[in-house]
């Protein structure tokens, strides 16, 4: 046997007008298995069939009334709804093989009722005689077996109008009814909890209950094979959880957007699920810059947090601002106009940093700097002083020597010239003539101290 609590929601969207504004309105339509079902036999008040694969209606061939109990629980439909339409559909499975066309009513039961373990002697094929009761099951004359609830009137107290009637052929198949204003009252009260819900009772007219050999078996809830009866209740809502989050629209900061958690992160009346705070297409909870605007969501260090709203190296620039963002840079300094900062670039490749390196734009990977000023050895120059040259340091320099003055600079064999640190010197040739004011000489090897 198998316990079917199973229920499916359809939804739709319908806006009406009200006193000249508009509300939203959600048409659901539920269909919901039956949360308990049982028979009570007539010669007995001590048999029941709570946990059998059918129940029974009509009369055997002994003339013994059976009836049949059902309750669904509709605590799935949102207190307040309006029910709009209301559909019990079933399976009979066996008929009595004497069995005509019948009318099987429905009637609101008045008492609650029990289901318990009881079964058919003899098995699913003796559901139509019943078991001996258990305690909680339902019998002709207990609405609970042995809890010393009784019925007012054996056979079950139900209201005497039916809710509903349904014409049974005189074979087996799938039924259905209709719709009735007394079916949907019904289940309005219980929705509404103004009566209480002991579902409702099942038998045979006038008719069926005075002739012999009429009963039929409907598949319960517990059948092994079979169709467990269905309720399909339609409704409408007017504070709908339109997105099934479990939080009413009225109370939802994203109404048509599944977020249970509710997450705001930004002070604002829509939640982030449904948010672009910064308008840039991306909704606040998968935005990795939520309040700063950044379309292509660059994220080029890694971290969960987008280069537009970061400062890797917290130095109060912005990463996609920063022309060094993963080292601290607070003064952007860039002396060489690159798009890369000093504290991050090298630019002569050296493997020295700008900021760092005596000789920026020199590679001197050595940093050799004997006069120990600000300037390595390979970007120390001559400056006029006067009519004569003063050099700084030692220098390794090449290309054109301009003559601002009767210098003296004196050359070695080798080309390289011999200059006292820090004097003045005089430019001569390699032939010892002096060099006039405008003239130049090439020099390709470095200076020497």
């Amino acid at each position: 046997m198998r316990n079917i609590g199973i229920y499916v929601i359809v939804t739709g969207l319908f806006l009406i007008g009200i006193f000249g504004g508009s509300q939203i309105v959600m048409a659901e339509l539920v269909s919901l298995s039956a949360e308990k079902d049982n028979t009570i036999f007539e010669e007995d008040d001590a048999k029941s069939c709570g946990a059998c694969d059918t129940f029974i209606v009509g009369v055997n061939g002994g003339d013994n009334v059976r009836r049949a109990l059902i309750e669904f629980d509709v605590s799935s439909i949102p207190a307040n709804s309006t029910i709009t339409n209301v559909e019990f559909e079933f399976v009979v499975s066996k008929a009595n093989a004497l069995a005509s066309v019948e009318v099987m009513d429905i009637h609101k039961v008045m008492e609650e009722w029990g289901e318990a373990g009881s079964i058919a002697v003899g098995g699913g094929s003796g559901d139509g005689t019943g078991g001996p009761a258990f305690t909680g099951d339902a019998t002709w004359t207990d609405a609970i077996y042995d809890d010393t609830v009784n019925w007012i009137s054996a056979g079950g107290d139900f209201e005497a109008s039916p809710s509903a009637s349904v014409t049974l052929s005189a074979g087996l198949g799938t039924f259905t009814t209709i719709s009735t204003a007394s079916m949907v009252s019904d289940v309005q009260g219980w929705v509404n909890g103004t009566n209480a819900n002991h579902g409702w009772l099942l038998k045979l007219d006038f008719d069926g209950e005075g002739d012999s050999s009429t009963a039929r078996a409907i598949d319960s809830r517990t059948v092994d094979v079979g169709t467990p009866p269905i309720l399909r209740v339609n409704y409408t809502s007017p504070n709908p959880d339109t997105d099934m989050d479990g939080i009413p629209d009225d109370a939802d900061n994203c109404p048509v957007t599944h977020n249970p958690g509710q997450e705001d992160n930004y002070g604002t009346t829509a939640g982030d699920a449904c948010e672009d705070t910064d308008v840039d297409t991306v909704l606040d909870d998968t935005d990795n810059c939520p309040t700063t605007h950044n379309p292509g969501q660059e994220d080029n260090y890694g971290t969960t947090a987008g280069d537009a709203c970061e400062d890797t190296d917290v130095d109060t620039v912005l990463d996609d601002a920063d022309n060094c963002p993963v080292t601290h840079n607070p003064g952007q300094e860039d002396n060489y106009g690159t798009t890369a900062g000093d504290a991050c670039e090298d630019t002569d490749v050296d493997s020295v940093l700008d900021d760092t390196d005596n000789c920026p734009t020199i590679s001197n990977l050595d940093q050799y700097n004997l006069d120990n000023d600000a300037f390595g050895n390979v970007c120390d120059s001559l400056t006029s002083v006067g009519s004569s040259q003063t050099i700084s340091d030692c220098m390794e320099f090449g290309g054109d020597l301009s003559v601002t003055g009767g210098v003296l600079l004196t050359f070695t064999a080798n080309g390289k010239a011999i200059i006292p640190l820090g004097s003045n010197f005089s430019v001569l040739s390699t032939s010892g003539a002096l060099l006039t004011v405008g003239s130049s000489i090439h020099i390709s090897n470095s200076v020497e101290c």
